[in-house]
């Protein structure tokens, strides 16, 4: 009866071992495969509504003078109404001059939805080339902000002539 029993013993040892291990193993292998496939569903349904709702791009604008006159406020609102964003401030000053040349720089303050506000950044960096963002800043505060908004403050600057 020893014998069988012993036998009995090996044949589980050789039996669950393996996929005792297998599955103790493999199971962080097959979640981290079922967050990869879930990531990039979102990934390609991020895409299509990105792809549903285009902003107009109107050709891009060079060597005009933007900051100093605010005219930059008037190109990114056309861009922050199809976003569903607000410019809440514009500052522009004048950092340094130097022969016919300006140094302008401008805060301007955009608030909503954090995705909307990077369709809107973008908007700015393909379509107005001449401007430079130099800084990005988010906020968000709880309890001053109930609709969930997001307020980008932009950091520009501009050489003008």
């Amino acid at each position: 009866m020893k014998y069988y029993i012993g036998i009995i013993k090996v044949a589980a040892l050789i039996i669950l071992l393996p996929i005792i291990l297998g599955k103790s193993t493999f199971s962080k292998t097959i979640q981290l495969h079922k967050d990869y496939k879930h990531i990039q569903t979102l990934e390609e349904q991020l895409e299509q509504a990105a792809s549903e709702k285009p902003v107009s791009t109107p050709a891009p604008v060079h060597n005009q003078n933007l900051v100093s006159n605010g005219r930059l406020v008037e190109l990114i609102s056309r861009a922050c109404e199809g976003n569903n964003v607000s410019v809440k401030q514009y500052e522009p000053a004048l950092l340094d001059m130097e022969g016919d040349y300006k140094l302008y720089a401008a805060i301007l303050i955009l608030s909503g939805n954090y995705v909307d506000l990077v369709k809107t950044l973008k908007y700015c960096e393909d379509n107005i080339p001449s401007v430079k963002i130099s800084t990005i800043q988010y906020e968000y505060d709880e309890k001053k902000m109930k609709d969930r908004k997001v307020e980008m403050s932009l950091s520009i600057r501009q050489i003008e002539e």
